[in-house]
């Protein structure tokens, strides 16, 4: 039983992927003004959020392949 279909998780998955690059832009402006906890803390923010839009993309595309009339 699937509560989200695989074309709206990679969606979701691509949006969190996206949302990733401001974060990243804030942390690069924090660490250009030497705020290094701040700037440390929104990478770190940035490569999770990353990792998990990866995440819901791979599994997203995982799951479109094995459905029934998905794409070989």
């Amino acid at each position: 039983m699937q509560l989200v279909p695989a074309r709206w998780l990679e969606i979701i998955g691509l949006a969190v992927v996206l949302g990733a690059v401001p974060l990243l832009w804030a942390a690069l402006r924090a660490l250009a003004e030497r705020d290094w906890v701040g700037g440390g803390l929104m990478v770190v923010a940035a490569a999770a959020a990353g990792h998990l839009g990866l995440e819901l993309v791979a599994i997203a595309r995982l799951e479109r392949r094995t459905e029934p009339g998905g794409e070989p």
